[in-house]
């Protein structure tokens, strides 16, 4: 009697140490999202949250009061603007994109001057993933009365898809 008693604990505590480790073999399986445009252009993918995460407290603008979850949204934003606005500098863009942070922020609490320069990080990197560079000229001449005709745009984008 004592043997079957000792086999049942035996098979008990087997049976918890075999549940604890398929719970931490799911634990560790890391699952990737992608995030796509509507051109099914990917712009946010968990491999970059993780990038950011671990990045964000070596830069400049990084704050012991402002979280990576808080901050999370404007890194995500920025990398989906950069491929909305098809890789155009981000100073061209900028004056829209604090405009429309705010409907673009979700719960995050954050500022767009706290949030500019995770914007800029995140726009920036994915922009130059993509290989995208676009140019905008303008054409625009001055008459001798001093009035200024506009003439006419030129944006060339090179690289990427």
């Amino acid at each position: 009697m004592l043997n079957s008693k000792k086999i049942a604990c035996a098979a008990i505590v087997m049976a918890l140490l075999a549940s604890t480790a398929l719970n931490a073999s799911a634990q560790s399986t890391v699952k990737t999202t992608t995030t796509t445009d509507a051109a099914g252009n990917t712009t946010w993918t968990s491999t970059e949250d993780k990038y950011w995460s671990t990045e964000y407290p070596s830069r400049p603008y990084y704050s012991k009061t402002v979280t990576y979850k808080n901050l999370e949204p404007a890194y995500r934003y920025g990398a989906e603007s950069s491929t909305k606005y098809n890789g155009r500098p981000f100073e061209e863009v900028e004056k829209t994109l604090q405009t429309e942070w705010t409907n673009s922020r979700g719960d995050s609490t954050v500022t767009w001057e706290q949030a500019r320069g995770a914007v800029k990080d995140s726009y920036t990197r994915t922009k130059e993933a993509n290989g995208k560079t676009t140019e905008t000229r303008s054409n625009t001449t001055t008459q001798p009365d001093g009035t200024v005709v506009k003439g006419t745009t030129t944006t060339t984008t090179t690289g990427g898809q």
